[in-house]
């Protein structure tokens, strides 16, 4: 066996970024720049008003009510006013030749005879000048940097219509064993339905992952070597869930050695997880998880998560630094591997409380449902209350 931490080394010096792809500014949401996009526009296009008011030039303003000469709206081509005048200007208009300030609705008195008293002010109040935002050719953002709603925000306002991005990993999941059966089915003798395919879809999901294709396989050496097979053509990473450990009807990895893969680790020093398989098929990806649930959860957590964001570009992926909190009850590891319990951590107070959840073994996914981190107890550990733990959030 390895240690977590000499695994998820071997993961981190093996892993390559994806090929970077160009994509509409409509698609990119949520994934990292592959470059630095640099403006075409300036923001604002023009000088435009702040505010829904009045355009007037400064040296007219406090000597008396000014005429109204018109109304200008966001979109109007440029118009002029002439000195001694005023126009109605909504906020987002550009800013007519002749004017230099806008005096906001609120601080004008209307008049009658359709003329408006606005009171002094300096020039460019509540004026947004042209190109104060970005100016064209200006840098909108680093290379590396996620696309979140706001920088989407204003890449599609002024940046290139395609962006260079690096995709996010597609992901194949591969349930193995003869005892599962769909969802749609009642397990007859000896089954069980195949919730690790649920789970690890939604896992995939919940991390802006494209999952190509789900497939369900018996423990047939044969089948599931065309379902790898099939899966390597389709994806960057492929996830198994069961079939990894020792036993005889344990094939994952008599397959993938079978197809060539490079074994950089089968087997972690943790608890739950330790029968873990981590293989590279050429520039893809396989992942071994077992098949308990509770043991597939946090193997997704420690390394395919991990792994999917440094494929997807992220240099800190397999960083990953646990955080610390106060343990309410005693908590041991007799044990000779890191073990990651369930737990649940209070996070919106001061003072972080850890509380562990007990759990029957690597079966009992129902002691999951409460939990929000994984404890983290290394081997030989005994916590007595009020101590310190480490802990990651799931």
């Amino acid at each position: 066996m390895v240690t977590i931490e000499q695994a998820r080394f071997l993961l981190a010096q093996n892993v390559r970024v994806l090929e970077p792809v160009n994509l509409a500014v409509a698609a990119v949401a949520g994934l990292r720049l592959a470059d630095a996009p640099r403006a075409q526009f300036d923001l604002p296009p023009a000088d435009v008003s702040a505010m829904d008011g009045y355009a007037a030039r400064v040296e007219d303003l406090g000597a008396g009510p000014l005429p109204v000469a018109g109304d200008i709206c966001a979109g109007m081509p440029q118009t002029r006013i002439a000195a001694g005048t005023s126009a109605r200007i909504q906020t987002g208009a550009e800013i007519p030749i002749g004017a230099d300030v806008v005096i906001p609705q609120e601080q004008a008195v209307s008049e009658p005879g359709g003329r408006v008293r606005l009171r002094p002010s300096s020039p460019g109040s509540f004026i947004h000048k042209r190109g104060e935002v970005c100016s064209v050719g200006e840098t909108l953002a680093d290379a590396g940097e996620v696309i979140t709603p706001h920088l989407l925000g204003l890449l599609a306002s002024a940046g290139p219509d395609l962006l260079k991005v690096t995709p996010r990993p597609r992901i194949v999941i591969v349930t193995t064993g003869s005892e599962l059966v769909s969802l749609s089915e009642r397990p007859g003798q000896g089954k069980i339905r195949d919730g690790n395919a649920c789970m690890l879809r939604a896992l995939a999901v919940a991390a802006n992952l494209p999952v190509a294709t789900h497939e369900r396989v018996p423990d047939s050496q044969p089948e599931l070597l065309s379902a790898v097979s099939a899966a390597a053509g389709a994806a960057d990473i492929i996830v198994t869930s069961g079939g990894v450990s020792v036993g005889d009807y344990d094939l994952v990895r008599r397959v993938v050695e079978e197809l060539g893969a490079e074994v950089l680790f089968h087997g972690v020093a943790i608890r739950p997880g330790k029968p873990t398989l981590a293989v590279r098929l050429g520039s893809k990806w396989l992942i071994g998880l077992p098949g308990n649930p509770l043991s597939a959860l946090v193997v997704w957590r420690l390394f395919v998560r991990p792994l999917v964001e440094a494929l997807a570009g992220d240099t800190k992926a397999f960083d990953d630094p646990t955080e610390e909190g106060t343990v309410t009850e005693v908590a041991s590891n007799t044990g000779d591997r890191t073990t990651f319990a369930p737990a649940f951590t209070n996070l919106d107070r001061r003072k972080c409380c850890i509380r562990l959840i007990p759990w029957k073994g690597s079966h009992d996914l129902y002691a999951m449902r409460r939990a929000n981190s994984l404890a983290v107890l290394p081997a030989g550990t005994r916590i007595e209350p009020g101590g310190t733990m480490s802990f990651l959030r799931l």
